[in-house]
């Protein structure tokens, strides 16, 4: 299973659970997938193909 795979996965099931804390900031998994979304849509619009690795 890839990384995005996982992330996606668990937003379905648990949107609320927290994926990540950094202090006093808190990303859920719903959120976590909705900014990888839109990250993937403006690397799509800007030319990348997908599956396309990025560093």
């Amino acid at each position: 299973m890839r990384l995005h795979d996982h992330l996606f996965t668990r937003a379905g099931l648990h949107p609320d659970q927290e994926l990540t804390i950094l202090g006093d900031d808190r990303v859920t998994y719903g959120e976590g997938a909705a900014h990888a979304s839109r990250l993937a849509g403006a690397m799509a619009a800007r030319g990348l193909p997908s599956g396309a690795r990025v560093a």
